[in-house]
């Protein structure tokens, strides 16, 4: 074995300590720590980019995608192992995250055929398959946008939900374009009925037999029925086994159980990653819902995998990996077909992009507004209305010079607190963000934090979370792109359609992830 050359070993180290420094720039400057990574993926790895580009060697980029990809895996694991069970199962979130989903799956198709088909004069399969590509959501990117005790809230149940149901018709719809495709001998090769009822069926029965799974095995646990209890604790102090190495040999054995068995079956392994984490978040939940203790999984996960090695490397070269997937050179001129059979250079693609990029935003912000139906407003009870008083008082109180009577209501009336029917614990209807500076809302006079004022920025939180396209989209573009093709009237295929995508894919991820940050960092200064 033949050592690596000094450049590629510089190369790649610089690379991979970039990494850091650039998700800590975009953390500061934008509020999200993927847009550096992504945009150090572009200029560092693409090939597309004119020399000196790619600095990093294109042999060794595989393996870092791979890699990305197991820390694609472990976001979604650790999205489903820090979310409650009791707001996963919650009907009105379930209720909740299907009509996101669907909007954010059926207004991109819709506005893909009316924009491609309409005013670009694309073809219909054309237009369907630009469409497919961009109604799925990264489900990494959401995942990542997500930090802190706000997976735990409402809001992020809903949002991972929805993103995964995306990404589930995505891989669907993937199977779909595929067999559309025109093959070498002509003609597609039909579509087969396995390929839309399977996957829809495998996740169905996924989704029913693991919350049955866990309630076995939560029976188990409690219980504490291990077997050879006498046998397994001379063994473990024999061979210096700590809490901590059981804990990871549970986690790991269970995720590759779960991925393994979803991807065989024919269902996402996102999706098997999810369920994994929500299966062992629920069997090893604390048993007194006042303990406040965490889940030890959750702890083990966190300490030993999420902080050591998750969010420093792997998911880094996830985001990196996806920019590296980006055809940047296509992005500002297409070769167009002219009457006369010849190919010109446009830059036409530019405007269209944008204009098309920006119309892929809205439909997939525009699901927010399922944040208004279901996050109702909270009823004032007794403790608002004295709250509400002891303002009024306190106003009027300050125009004038207290007397005694006054200095004692004041001081009985005490600080101002949330009341606790309002903290959204005891309603499925009321949201409270549980991240800091997320909870509280400005005093207008208004019966507290849950009103429409404050359900404005969750809808726009959930619905720029939705936006970012990422790995899904690129996978289906990729698949769908002998369908991404302008043939007009035979002089010549262009693949303008396909560069359109791209520009798409590329400005949604950015803008999703950049409008999360600006709408985080507005609600942590208004909180």
């Amino acid at each position: 074995m033949s050592p690596p050359a000094l450049a590629d070993l510089l190369l790649t180290s610089t690379f991979l300590y970039l990494l850091q420094v650039s998700s800590h720039l975009s953390t500061l400057l934008t509020n999200t720590d993927l847009l550096g990574p992504l945009s150090l993926g572009i200029l560092w790895c693409s090939p597309a980019l004119p020399p000196p580009a790619p600095l990093l060697p294109q042999e060794y980029l595989p393996f870092l995608s791979f890699l990305g990809y197991v820390g694609l895996i472990l976001l979604i694991f650790d999205a489903g192992l820090s979310t409650p069970a009791a707001l996963l199962l919650n009907l009105h979130n379930l209720a909740a995250s299907l009509l996101v989903g669907l909007t954010g799956i059926l207004v991109p198709i819709a506005l893909s055929l009316a924009l491609f088909h309409a005013a670009f004069r694309f073809s219909l399969l054309t237009s369907f398959a630009a469409g497919a590509a961009l109604c799925s959501t990264s489900l990494g990117t959401t995942v990542s946008l997500l930090s802190g005790d706000m997976k735990k809230s409402r809001l992020g149940v809903v949002l991972v939900t929805a993103a995964l149901f995306d990404d589930i018709v995505g891989l669907m719809i993937a199977g779909v374009i595929a067999n559309l495709v025109p093959s070498s001998t002509g003609g597609g090769s039909g579509i087969h009925w396995s390929t839309i009822a399977r996957p829809i069926l495998v996740s169905v029965a996924f989704a029913l037999g693991t919350p049955v799974l866990a309630l076995i095995a939560r029976r188990l646990v409690v219980r504490g029925r291990a077997p050879f209890p006498v046998v397994r604790h001379r063994m473990c102090s024999a061979l210096n086994i700590k809490p901590t190495h059981v804990h990871l040999f549970v986690i790991v054995s269970t995720l590759l159980a779960f991925v393994a068995t979803s991807h065989l079956a024919g269902t996402s392994e996102l999706f098997g990653a999810y369920l994994a984490g929500a299966f062992l978040g629920h069997v090893f939940a604390p048993q007194d819902e006042d303990d406040h203790s965490e889940n030890p999984m959750l702890e083990t996960f966190t300490s030993q995998i999420s902080n050591k090695l998750l969010h420093p490397l792997l998911s880094p070269l996830f985001f990196a990996s996806i920019g590296a997937s980006i055809p940047v050179d296509q992005l500002f001129a297409v070769q167009l077909p002219t009457a006369a059979g010849a190919m010109v250079k446009s830059h036409r693609v530019v405007w269209r992009g944008i204009v098309y990029s920006l119309l892929m935003v809205l439909a997939k912000a525009i699901s927010g507004v399922w944040v208004f139906v279901f996050w109702k407003k909270a009823k004032p009870t007794k403790s608002d209305k004295k709250n509400e008083e002891s303002d009024n008082a306190t106003l009027t109180l300050e125009t004038k010079k207290p007397t005694a009577a006054a200095s004692t209501f004041i001081n009985d009336a005490g600080p101002e607190t949330t009341p606790k029917s309002m903290s959204g614990s005891n309603s499925p209807d009321v949201d409270e963000p549980q991240t800091k500076g997320l909870t509280n809302a400005p005093r207008n006079g208004s019966s507290g934090p849950h009103t429409t004022t404050s359900r404005l920025p969750t809808a726009l939180l959930l619905g720029l979370a939705m936006v970012a396209r990422g790995e899904i989209a690129l996978v289906v573009a990729q698949l769908a792109r002998p369908l991404l093709v302008d043939d007009q009237g035979g002089l010549g295929g262009s693949e303008e359609p396909y560069v359109l995508v791209m520009w798409a894919i590329l400005l949604t991820t950015f803008g999703g992830a950049f409008g999360v940050g600006l709408v985080v960092r507005w609600m942590k200064r208004s909180g």
